[in-house]
């Protein structure tokens, strides 16, 4: 049977979701266009050619923070590495929640990243359209932060980031090398 993204392939009761499907609440659904396929209780979806590439749980992703609503962050996916070793350009946004930054309660995605900041972080559950993302590691995090006074990039100094322009320093979530 020939299906595309969102469509029903089954339910968590019924199948495990297998290559090119994912589960939503307690559905798994298609997450690629192609012919879908049940085997040994896993559900599939079987694609022509290489088709492109989807964003799955455990994906590195760095993109750039384009706005904050607080408690949540959308990062504007510039890049992943995908398990394989691959690079591609993923279009669209990923989630940031405030409750995926760090270990602790963190009040305010905004102190821990600010607009324009390149961030690295891990693709942590897909929900239907969305990628939701996970910097709570220690090789995770801000990458490169631009200062909010003047927005130069700030050198990173510690658990902090220094602007040499301005003067200024900044806390953020940073990845550590």
């Amino acid at each position: 049977m020939k299906v595309v993204p969102g469509a029903l392939l089954g339910t968590e009761e019924e199948v495990m979701a297998g290559a090119n499907a994912v589960q939503d609440g307690s559905d798994i659904v298609a997450s690629a266009t192609g012919e879908a396929e049940v085997k040994s209780k896993v559900a599939s979806v079987r694609t022509k050619g290489t088709g492109p590439v989807h964003v799955k749980p455990g994906d590195i992703i760095v993109g750039r923070v384009a706005e904050i609503f607080e408690p949540v962050a959308l990062i504007d996916m510039g890049m992943q590495q995908t398990s394989e070793g691959r690079q591609v350009a993923p279009p669209g946004y990923a989630v940031l929640h405030a409750s995926r930054v760090r270990d602790g309660y963190v009040k305010n995605v905004h102190d821990e990243v600010k607009i324009g900041d390149i961030v690295k972080g891990r693709v942590d559950d897909i929900r239907k359209e969305d990628v939701l993302l996970t910097v709570n590691e220690r090789e995770l995090g801000v990458i490169i932060a631009f200062c909010t006074n003047c927005r130069a990039k700030m050198e990173k100094k510690g658990a902090e980031f220094y602007c040499a322009a301005c003067d200024s320093t900044e806390k953020r979530k940073a990845a550590e090398a």
